[in-house]
Protein backbone atom coordinates (compact mmCIF):
# COMPACT_ATOMS: atom_id res chain seq x y z
CA UNK A 1 0.00 0.00 0.00
CA UNK A 2 0.83 3.61 -0.16
CA UNK A 3 1.93 4.09 3.64
CA UNK A 4 4.54 0.77 2.94
CA UNK A 5 5.76 2.87 -0.07
CA UNK A 6 6.23 5.68 2.05
CA UNK A 7 7.92 4.22 4.71
CA UNK A 8 10.23 2.19 2.56
CA UNK A 9 11.55 5.41 1.12
CA UNK A 10 12.22 6.70 4.49
CA UNK A 11 14.03 4.14 5.61
CA UNK A 12 16.11 3.93 2.10
CA UNK A 13 16.91 7.94 2.93
CA UNK A 14 17.98 7.03 6.96
CA UNK A 15 20.27 4.53 5.47
CA UNK A 16 21.16 6.97 3.24
CA UNK A 17 22.39 9.48 5.99
CA UNK A 18 23.64 6.57 8.26
CA UNK A 19 25.98 5.40 5.37
CA UNK A 20 27.23 9.55 5.31
CA UNK A 21 27.71 9.25 8.96
CA UNK A 22 29.47 5.92 8.60
CA UNK A 23 31.83 7.04 6.07
CA UNK A 24 32.50 10.53 8.27
CA UNK A 25 33.22 8.49 11.14
CA UNK A 26 35.95 6.27 9.37
CA UNK A 27 37.26 9.43 8.62
CA UNK A 28 37.84 10.42 11.82
CA UNK A 29 38.73 7.19 13.24
CA UNK A 30 41.61 7.04 10.23
CA UNK A 31 42.43 10.61 11.74
CA UNK A 32 42.79 9.79 15.18
CA UNK A 33 44.87 6.66 14.18
CA UNK A 34 47.22 8.51 12.09
CA UNK A 35 47.74 11.00 14.98
CA UNK A 36 48.09 8.57 17.79
CA UNK A 37 50.92 6.71 15.45
CA UNK A 38 52.58 10.02 15.36
CA UNK A 39 52.50 11.14 19.01
CA UNK A 40 53.79 7.62 20.37
CA UNK A 41 56.12 7.93 17.43
CA UNK A 42 57.21 10.46 19.14
CA UNK A 43 57.25 9.59 22.17
CA UNK A 44 59.64 6.87 21.64
CA UNK A 45 61.88 9.22 20.05
CA UNK A 46 61.70 11.40 23.36
CA UNK A 47 62.30 8.54 25.49
CA UNK A 48 65.58 7.44 23.33
CA UNK A 49 67.23 10.82 23.23
CA UNK A 50 66.34 10.70 27.12
CA UNK A 51 67.58 7.66 27.47
CA UNK A 52 70.62 8.46 25.69
CA UNK A 53 71.23 11.94 27.11
CA UNK A 54 70.78 9.68 30.78
CA UNK A 55 74.03 7.00 29.43
CA UNK A 56 76.36 10.14 28.34
CA UNK A 57 75.66 11.47 31.58
CA UNK A 58 77.30 8.42 33.12
CA UNK A 59 79.45 8.19 31.34
CA UNK A 60 82.80 8.87 32.58
CA UNK A 61 80.98 9.37 35.78
CA UNK A 62 83.75 7.77 38.28
CA UNK A 63 86.54 10.68 36.84
CA UNK A 64 83.83 13.12 37.01
CA UNK A 65 83.28 11.94 40.73
CA UNK A 66 87.10 11.50 41.99
CA UNK A 67 87.29 15.55 40.59
CA UNK A 68 84.59 16.85 42.30
CA UNK A 69 86.01 15.02 45.65
CA UNK A 70 89.34 16.26 45.29
CA UNK A 71 87.93 19.75 44.23
CA UNK A 72 86.35 19.72 47.61
CA UNK A 73 88.77 18.23 49.16
CA UNK A 74 90.61 21.39 48.26
CA UNK A 75 88.39 23.71 49.04
CA UNK A 76 88.08 22.17 52.54
CA UNK A 77 91.44 22.28 53.09
CA UNK A 78 91.37 25.90 52.47
CA UNK A 79 88.84 27.30 54.37
CA UNK A 80 90.62 24.80 57.14
CA UNK A 81 94.27 27.17 56.40
CA UNK A 82 92.52 30.24 56.28
CA UNK A 83 90.52 29.37 59.97
CA UNK A 84 93.96 28.43 61.43
CA UNK A 85 95.83 31.86 60.35
CA UNK A 86 92.87 33.38 61.81
CA UNK A 87 93.23 31.47 65.07
CA UNK A 88 96.96 31.72 65.85
CA UNK A 89 96.87 35.88 63.94
CA UNK A 90 94.18 37.06 65.87
CA UNK A 91 91.69 39.10 64.32
CA UNK A 92 93.44 41.89 63.45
Amino acid sequence: GEWGRGRVSELVSAGEILKGERDALLKLIQSMRREYEAVQAAKCTQEDEMRALKDRMMLGGAARNRMLVKGGSAFNGLVRAMKQDLVEGGAG
